[in-house]
C-alpha cells in the first residue's frame, strides 16, 4: 500500500493480519450464505454479515491486533452494561 499512496506509517505484518482475518471470515461467510436456507433478505444479511463482523474482529484479536481486542471486550460488556452490572 505504501508504494501506491505514499507512505502510511502502517506495518506491513499489520495489513497481513487484517487482511488474513477479513479473508478468513469472509470465505465461512460465503459458505454459510451458500448453506442458508431461502428466507427474507434482512435476517439473511444478519446472520451472514454478523458472523463476518463477529469472525473479523476474533480472528484480528487471535492475531494480536489490538483494535480488535478492544471492540469485541466492549462488545461483550455492552449486555454488562444495559443490565446495569457496570457503569
Amino acid at each position: 500500500m505504501n508504494s501506491r499512496i505514499g507512505s502510511t506509517g502502517v506495518a506491513a505484518i499489520y495489513l497481513v493480519k487484517l487482511w488474513t482475518a477479513a479473508a478468513i471470515a469472509a470465505v465461512v461467510s460465503f459458505g454459510l450464505k451458500l448453506i442458508l436456507p431461502n428466507m427474507h433478505a434482512i435476517p439473511f444479511a444478519v446472520l451472514v454479515l454478523g458472523t463476518y463482523g463477529v469472525l473479523y474482529f476474533a480472528i484480528g484479536a487471535g492475531f494480536g491486533v489490538r483494535e480488535a481486542r478492544r471492540i469485541l471486550k466492549n462488545s461483550i460488556d455492552i449486555p454488562k452494561r444495559l443490565l446495569g452490572g457496570r457503569k
